[in-house]
């Protein structure tokens, strides 16, 4: 992306509209803002109904935020991308990577990329409830057990990695349990139970970077087929070269598919309902 501040780096965010009927554009949402990076990996996710027999007409807006109280039209511009949603699925991976115009419409190098990855949803009111615990785990630390916590990350279509959850730190211990989580099976996997997950394990550290230890790599399918504790032994990917060392145990317990009913489901199952 451009770079739009003097002595740091540009602050971009990116901003969606939908075009309506009537060929008005309609802000539909807008990502996180993030600092001084001219590479921006937005975190933030989009969910938009794609209408398979309908030509949704969408723009993309990056901007450069220097104060996040002004309105957009007060922010740098940085560029801009219009396509379909029907383009953006019907792409190679439904990934769409476009060069960004000028505000005069023109694609310009200048004004850099824009990728967009479209992923399909489902199980929307579905949510995976379990409990995270460690045994034995390895430390790089000279003095005590280890300050621990894992990251959740899913897989993308495209390979990449998200990160969707991140547990407490537990301080000084080689046998962690963590607090008891759930998630919504659109954020973990998208509903897809043999999408994998991997679980990070790390080392936090006050005074320098944090320590990566090892994963586990899995899918929701692998844990709720199982009728009892699962255990994981982390490993470091190190290529087509199997790692040997042991580096400790993940366990996940009290796993539990949790179905959330929606409104009409209520009312298929005979809920009675009182109007005071």
């Amino acid at each position: 992306l451009q770079n739009k501040d003097t002595l740091s780096k540009s602050d971009p965010m990116c901003v969606m509209h939908l075009k309506d009927a009537h060929g008005r554009w309609a802000e539909i949402a807008r990502t996180e803002v993030i600092q001084n990076n001219l590479n921006p990996k937005f975190s933030k996710k989009i969910e938009i109904d794609f209408l398979f027999e309908t030509v949704q007409h969408v723009r993309f807006t990056l901007y450069d935020v220097d104060s996040p109280n002004k309105s957009l039209d007060q922010q740098d511009f940085l560029g801009f991308h219009e396509t379909t949603l029907g383009k953006i699925v019907g792409s190679k991976g439904s990934c769409l990577m476009e060069p960004l115009a000028s505000s005069k419409g023109a694609s310009d190098k200048r004004y850099g990329t824009i990728k967009v990855l479209a992923e399909e949803v489902q199980g929307t009111n579905d949510a995976l409830r379990f409990t995270l615990s460690g045994t034995k785990l390895a430390t790089k630390d000279w003095l005590g057990k280890g300050d621990k916590y894992i990251r959740i990350k899913r897989k993308r279509k495209d390979g990449g990695l998200d990160v969707v959850y991140e547990t407490e730190v537990i301080k000084n211990s080689k046998d962690p349990a963590w607090r008891a989580i759930e998630l919504p099976l659109q954020k973990i996997n998208l509903g897809q139970m043999d999408m994998p997950i991997v679980f990070e394990l790390w080392d936090w550290n006050a005074m320098s970077s944090h320590d990566f230890m090892g994963q586990v790599v899995c899918t929701v399918q692998d844990l709720v087929k199982g009728t009892g504790p699962a255990s994981f032994p982390f490993k470091k990917p190190k290529g087509n070269v199997q790692d040997t060392k042991d580096r400790g145990l993940l366990n996940i317990t009290h796993v539990q598919l949790v179905h959330q009913p929606t409104f009409f489901e209520y009312v298929a199952g005979g809920c009675r309902i009182n109007i005071l």
